[in-house]
């Protein structure tokens, strides 16, 4: 099965505004062409999902496909929250802290996102300084990045299951 927005719903035990910010990322994502574009454009892409899903709070199919979102918006050109279709920060942080609460947790330098996840990232997978893949493109790359990335924060990864 396919997960997308008519096959997966949002996580019934997330209050019904984190349930449409779940639906507006999704349907954002999707309709934006992202999932699409080939393996080659975003090479990072898989390897982020399943760091994404490694710090999932639940198995459930809205977080499988919401890791998928996230990843796929993390190759886009602008701000992580302006891919996912969303009005800030935020929003995105609220999100991190529902499906991906560990990795909420180790943001203790309040990075932006997508330069914590690469960072996240690039640790687990011994490259240092790991940086999203289209951001040294944009005029805000300095504001974003900084000089140097800082420690990023071991995480005990555990999956938390909701029963």
């Amino acid at each position: 099965m396919t997960l997308n927005a008519s096959t997966v719903a949002p996580p019934s035990d997330w209050a019904a505004t984190d349930q449409t910010l779940w639906s507006r990322v999704v349907a954002h994502v999707q309709a934006a062409g992202f999932a699409t574009a080939s393996e080659d454009r975003m090479p990072w892409r898989e390897p982020l999902k399943r760091h994404l899903l490694a710090h999932a709070a639940s198995d459930a199919p809205a977080v499988t496909l919401l890791a998928g979102c996230l990843a796929t918006a993390c190759m886009g050109p602008h701000h992580l929250w302006q891919d996912l279709g969303l009005s800030g920060r935020a929003e995105v942080s609220r999100l991190m802290a529902l499906a991906f609460p560990t990795l909420f947790a180790s943001n203790v330098h309040d990075l932006r996102w997508k330069r914590h996840l690469f960072l996240s990232l690039g640790r687990t997978l011994g490259v240092a300084d790991l940086k999203p893949p289209k951001c040294s493109l944009c005029d805000q790359f300095d504001d974003c990045m900084g000089a140097s990335a800082p420690a990023v924060q071991v995480v005990n990864v555990q999956r938390h299951e909701h029963g």
